[in-house]
């Protein structure tokens, strides 16, 4: 079971995104970065679920991205804890 805040980082060290989950569900607040360190999406959550259409909008729009961070971190809804590190 994974619970707590989360970072999972891109192959070259820099954050790729970081948030909580509770009950292996992405929860709260998670922000998603570009490859240089820079914020491209903060997107709220309620046990996993995307809470505002806009924020749905914006995935949709940029799927090559959350493509990309799916293969890259696992899958949200069952996050695997060797995916991820937890942050104090």
């Amino acid at each position: 079971m994974v619970n707590g805040k989360y970072v999972f980082n891109y192959t070259n060290g820099k954050m790729m995104m970081f948030g909580s989950f509770v009950d292996n569900k992405r929860n709260g607040i998670w922000t998603f970065y570009n490859d240089d360190n820079t914020i491209k999406y903060q997107l709220h959550y309620n046990m996993g679920v995307v809470s505002s259409e806009d924020e749905k909008k914006l995935i949709e729009q940029d799927k090559d991205f959350f493509k990309m961070v799916d293969e890259n971190a696992g899958k949200f809804e069952e996050p695997s804890p060797d995916d991820f590190y937890k942050t104090k």
